[in-house]
């Protein structure tokens, strides 16, 4: 009830995106308070960004359920939720991973590219591990130094 409340609130700024789990429950909570926060944000033109989970484990069902759930209102006009392609969760990790990369895409995240900031990290470890030879070095070299001179020359004997 809050955050139906917090929806007729002040107006938001930025990207705002609402992110919708479909699953077996989805529709089904008592007294429909998912179904009012679609329809809220539907109100306020908020972005509704639909991820339909695919492992039964999960709560993964048959798309064409999701009629059966979904109140009527939300599903004619002015609101035509489904119009909108939900996108597909898939089970199996490689494939998770794309589908996680795509909801994020649907949402509005960008695509970075890491070589260069992979290249950056590395050069600056680099530059750490010579520091700390640069600065073990010098103080191992001058204690020989200092040890060497405060030794007396020996001579050599010759046979």
């Amino acid at each position: 009830e809050e955050a139906l409340e917090g929806a007729s609130a002040a107006p938001l700024s930025g990207h705002v995106v609402f992110l919708l789990y479909l699953n077996d429950k989805t529709f089904l909570d008592a007294g429909g308070a998912v179904a009012r926060l679609v329809q809220a944000a539907m109100d306020r033109r908020i972005a509704i960004a639909m991820v339909h989970e695919q492992e039964p484990s999960h709560g993964g069902v048959p798309f064409r359920n999701f009629f059966q759930q979904t109140p009527q209102v939300l599903q004619q006009p002015p609101y035509k939720l489904y119009d909108k392609v939900a996108l597909p969760l898939y089970p199996a990790p490689a494939h998770r991973k794309v589908s996680l990369r795509l909801i994020l895409t649907s949402m509005g995240a960008v695509p970075c590219d890491a070589g260069p900031l992979r290249r950056r990290w590395q050069l600056l470890r680099r530059h750490i591990a010579v520091a700390r030879l640069v600065w073990w070095r010098p103080a191992s070299r001058d204690s020989l130094a200092e040890a060497s001179l405060s030794q007396e020359p020996q001579q050599m004997v010759q046979p």
